[in-house]
């Protein structure tokens, strides 16, 4: 496991290297820009469908009568979001576009699926912990395909055979453990969250990161600047929508973000006392 992650992260280091080239290359102009990622989950749409998806638009009056979205932090969070859409602006975004063109396709697709595949192995354990054993053992299925026959990861070959992947998160786990979300919380870097997320990504996926036993720092922020510059260029073709937006952005991504959430703790399918119209 030392000598693939030192791998890994020798590759992580290339990348990295030839990303600052090309941005400093194409040039770094600050545009306005969403948030930044949240980076323990799947990249988040937050398209108006997605929203709609996650709204049962059929339910009873009484599913609708739901008390006001729990953000009593909302001075705070509206300061953190600009500071992070600065921040974007004028590092992540250039960083992810200067990556976005400097790294061919086919490598991106290997990084991508080297970081899904140790993705993997967590939302098995996440799985198992909520109570999904048939889930779970896709997914540790998947991690064993994976990484013998597709050599570490680089090629997604369960998926041919018919395996879907499942991103499950500690945060998701907690939901589904009944732990109320809390209130909502814009965190620095990390984005939209809640105090639940919150908890779930600095005590749960954060530490169960397996690079995290990488002796050496600069391997460790190597892949971690990697992920995250890989995870925002996944984002690219969405910025588009949020120059968009003429609604207040705020509640925008609040509210996508929680509904979206609460879809993700249920699998899609939230109980009756879940299924609520949207926040404001």
């Amino acid at each position: 496991m030392t000598l693939l992650s030192r791998g890994i992260a020798a590759i992580c280091g290339a990348v990295c290297i030839f990303t600052c080239v090309a941005v400093l290359t194409i040039g770094a102009v600050p545009v306005h820009a969403q948030s930044l990622p949240t980076p323990s989950t799947e990249p988040v749409s937050l398209a108006p469908a997605d929203i709609q998806k996650t709204v049962d638009i059929e339910g009873s009056d009484e599913d609708f009568n739901v008390p006001p979205v729990n953000d009593p932090l909302e001075p705070l969070n509206r300061v953190t979001l600009e500071f992070n859409q600065q921040l974007d602006d004028w590092l992540i975004r250039p960083a992810a576009k200067g990556y976005d063109t400097a790294v061919p396709p086919p490598v991106r697709l290997i990084i991508g699926n080297v970081f899904g595949n140790v993705g993997d192995l967590w939302s098995a354990t996440n799985n198992l912990l909520q109570g999904k054993p048939r889930d779970a053992g896709s997914d540790a299925l998947r991690f064993a395909i994976n990484t013998t026959f597709g050599l570490v990861g680089v090629a997604d070959i369960a998926s041919d055979f018919g395996l879907p992947k499942h991103k499950e998160d500690f945060g998701q786990t907690l939901g589904r453990w009944g732990l109320p979300e809390g209130p909502y919380v814009v965190v620095p870097l990390f984005g939209p969250s809640s105090l639940r997320d919150v908890v779930g990504t600095f005590a749960g996926d954060l530490q169960a990161n397996p690079f995290r036993a990488l002796p050496d720092p600069g391997a460790r922020n190597a892949i971690t600047a990697t992920r995250l510059v890989d995870a925002r260029a996944r984002l690219l073709s969405g910025d588009r929508l949020f120059d968009e937006i003429s609604i207040d952005r705020y509640l925008f991504i609040r509210d996508a973000y929680l509904q979206r959430r609460e879809s993700q703790i249920w699998d899609g399918d939230p109980p009756p006392r879940s299924r609520k119209a949207p926040r404001r």
